[in-house]
């Protein structure tokens, strides 16, 4: 029983004799945390510069993109806008991926085929340009753009002459209202434009010359 006491003593004794600043640094001491690597640091920042340039280009390109739909196809490449029936055919004649059979002169041509098929003239020559048969579905679209036609004006004149030739004696030109005063018989007749066929006439036209 004395032995502990002599140790409790000796024990409280020693405690006294500890100094105060190393209770204060006992009680208030908090483990240090490690610091990031560098490495780190600096790949992280690059991933969030990464990212915010990447999303101001995706709004960039979003704001440069056409509301509406208005694509076209000329040989299989898009463009945003529609393509005009004189820069189709103007393209195709230069274009080796474009069908369609070249004849001399008017002359050469089979009013009576029993095949629809289109005929254009450049104005710089006398030669004939014409494409394969239609189609029901493709004479039917062609039609239906022809009757959503616009009004030209004055001073709207085609560098190339158009027509459809029915296969039965029967012509007709897309820029001109379809009626009997305006289709002739046999023959590529010259005329002013009255009207503009809507962007589907082109389109159809593209798919049928490419």
């Amino acid at each position: 029983m004395n032995d502990r006491m002599q140790k409790s003593e000796y024990l409280f004794r020693e405690i006294g004799n500890i100094h105060d600043r190393w209770v204060v640094e006992a009680l208030t001491y908090q483990r240090k945390r490690s610091p990031v690597p560098r490495v780190l640091m600096i790949a992280a920042s690059v991933a969030l510069s990464a990212s915010l340039l990447v999303a101001t280009l995706l709004v960039g390109m979003k704001q440069l993109l056409p509301l509406g739909d208005h694509t076209n196809t000329i040989g299989g490449d898009q463009s945003n806008d529609a393509i005009s029936l004189d820069d189709l055919l103007l393209e195709c004649k230069t274009d080796q991926r474009a069908n369609y059979t070249v004849l001399s002169s008017p002359a050469q041509l089979d009013y009576f085929s029993s095949d629809v098929r289109v005929a254009w003239q450049y104005a710089d020559s006398s030669a004939v340009y014409v494409s394969r048969s239609l189609t029901e579905t493709e004479t039917q679209r062609l039609e239906n753009s022809i009757k959503n036609s616009t009004n030209a004006t004055s001073a709207e004149q085609p560098a190339c002459k158009i027509w459809i030739l029915y296969g039965d004696g029967r012509v007709i030109s897309p820029y001109l209202h379809p009626s009997i005063g305006n289709t002739g018989e046999s023959e590529l007749f010259d005329y002013n434009i009255e009207i503009i066929p809507d962007a589907d006439f082109s389109s159809c036209l593209s798919e049928i010359l490419y």
